[in-house]
């Protein structure tokens, strides 16, 4: 008997109604410098040896370890925003550590929310910064670096003339402050046309291809950001059932393997990225939703702390409820491995 033919996701096809497209912009002023004349005191302490074959690094805010350095104070700023919010609300899009990412429209105004908190914490750290500076030059900065400090090689004022050949002047806080960047830009998404909307003097067929073209992009790109969300899902269940089967394997009086609760959170809050993207961009594919209400029912019991703990016994009764829970998250995340984007997506292969 022949089964109905699914149609396949149009998803792509209305994708700039459902996301946008967020990138990160940053940058500071790193307080190092490479020294000329510090590449030269090292290649003659080396007996004849060249100074192009060193570094020569200096901190220009003098012994790194009292935490002057630039470093310190914002890129802790950077990596809670990245990790607590940007890419936890947004996936992958196009490559590049701050390229564009896909964020669902319901997603964005928390980006934006996070976005802004931060962005007046890293104003207030560029504030004191700059001010503080000039202290912690002359106070560490000059005798840390002895006879190697630099006056040249911190921000200096300069003038300039702009396009109305009016003369500009830029003072040494002005152009230090310009190397601090924390923006957030967004635009929309590329949205699919028909042939016959494009206005370029092209010929039919090249607008034919145009719009194949884009199409295909978008699908191979919402198809990574689908796999990179079932790709981490995959591997946090796979670490939990793997380590609870070594569990079971004694040598002498200890395990080979141990497995704890905090697994469990890391599988709940995949489960969560890949539902929410499922319902608010990829589609609701079913596989998806079949996949995720499986996991779900099996995840709620082993948050159960009395039934954790029980797996964790040393009975026998305990090692076969550990295989049978193992071979169970297996089995649910089995249609996840197979090519089921691909084709929900009308593609024939994954070109990773």
């Amino acid at each position: 008997m022949s089964k109905t033919k699914k149609p396949k996701n149009d998803t792509t096809s209305v994708l700039h109604q459902k996301a946008v497209m967020i990138r990160l912009r940053t940058g500071l002023w790193s307080g190092i410098k490479s020294s000329k004349k510090v590449r030269k005191a090292i290649a003659e302490m080396s007996n004849g040896g060249s100074e192009n074959a060193f570094n020569g690094q200096t901190y220009l805010t003098g012994d790194k370890s009292r935490g002057n350095n630039p470093n310190t104070y914002f890129r802790g700023i950077l990596t809670k925003f990245r990790k607590e919010s940007f890419h936890s609300l947004t996936h992958p899009w196009e490559d590049g550590k701050d390229g564009w990412r896909l964020c669902s429209v319901h997603k964005q105004t928390q980006v934006w929310d996070a976005y802004n908190k931060a962005k007046i914490e890293w104003e207030k750290e560029v504030d004191g910064f700059i001010k503080d500076l000039p202290k912690i030059i002359a106070n560490y900065a000059k005798a840390d670096l002895g006879v190697f400090y630099d006056e040249s090689f911190y921000p200096q004022g300069y003038e300039y003339y702009d396009e109305d050949n009016k003369l500009v002047k830029v003072t040494a806080e002005e152009n230090l402050r310009s190397k601090f960047r924390f923006d957030l830009d967004t635009r929309g998404v590329e949205e699919i046309v028909n042939a016959k909307d494009i206005r370029l003097e092209v010929s039919d067929e090249m607008k034919e291809r145009l719009v194949n073209d884009t199409k295909d992009r978008l699908t191979r790109n919402l198809i990574a950001v689908g796999k990179n969300a079932v790709d981490e899902l995959v591997e946090n269940i796979e670490n939990l059932t793997t380590r609870m089967r070594e569990y079971n394997s004694l040598k002498g009086k200890k395990r080979s393997g141990t497995f704890h609760k905090t697994n469990v959170p890391k599988i709940e809050k995949s489960l969560s990225v890949l539902a929410d993207l499922n319902a608010e961009i990829l589609g609701n594919d079913p596989t998806i939703s079949k996949v995720h209400k499986s996991l779900t029912s099996k995840v709620d019991k082993l948050k159960d702390e009395k039934y954790f703990s029980a797996l964790r016994d040393d009975t026998f009764e305990a090692q076969e409820e550990r295989e049978q829970v193992s071979d169970s998250l297996d089995d649910s995340i089995t249609d996840l491995k197979g090519d089921f984007l691909n084709k929900a997506f009308g593609r024939r292969d994954n070109n990773d």
